[in-house]
């Protein structure tokens, strides 16, 4: 074989054609399928935010709805007995559902209802319709606590998050 025989050199110049082209074919393929995987990454982040914004939105709506006042928060003795009276109203519109109320004094803060458990003595609380505050209604709470004059404010918490605290007086 003769390497200036241009029959050679025509063999050597296809082949190297050839290996061009699948060399091309085989860059496109991964070049594509890296795209592919690229874009569905993408838009599956995408919807996930999109459903995270959607569900936050609609939670800040739901919050901003809701809107209640503690009107008063007095306390009292009776029969040698300290209670604590704590008047609300739902301003606001939808439906209140209290489920925490904290009443703090000067050794601490006491939750003295919960919607999910009942709290031991010495606190007692009742809630009117338990704690379901109707849109533009008026309810109240009492608590028989140990000592009222140590008693500085009282919070409520609403299902949604929404607090209101007042200070007490006696």
């Amino acid at each position: 074989m003769n390497s200036h025989d241009p029959k050679e050199k025509m063999k050597m110049k296809s082949r190297r054609g050839v290996s061009e082209i699948v060399a091309s074919l085989i860059m496109l393929i991964i070049v594509s399928t890296m795209g592919v995987m690229l874009y569905n990454l993408s838009m599956s982040n995408i919807s996930s935010q999109q459903n995270s914004l959607i569900s936050d939105t609609d939670f800040s709506k739901t919050v901003a709805q809701e809107r209640f006042e503690i009107i008063t928060a007095k306390g009292f003795n009776k029969n040698s007995e300290s209670y604590l009276n704590v008047t609300f109203y739902n301003y606001g519109q939808i439906d209140v559902n209290i489920i925490d109320v904290y009443i703090k004094s000067s050794t601490g803060i006491v939750r003295v209802h919960t919607s999910d458990q009942n709290l031991p003595p010495p606190f007692t609380c009742f809630i009117k319709n338990n704690g379901k505050l109707n849109q533009s209604d008026f309810s109240y709470l009492i608590v028989n606590v140990p000592d009222i004059s140590q008693i500085t404010s009282c919070k409520i918490v609403s299902a949604e998050g929404v607090t209101n605290e007042i200070q007490v007086s006696l």
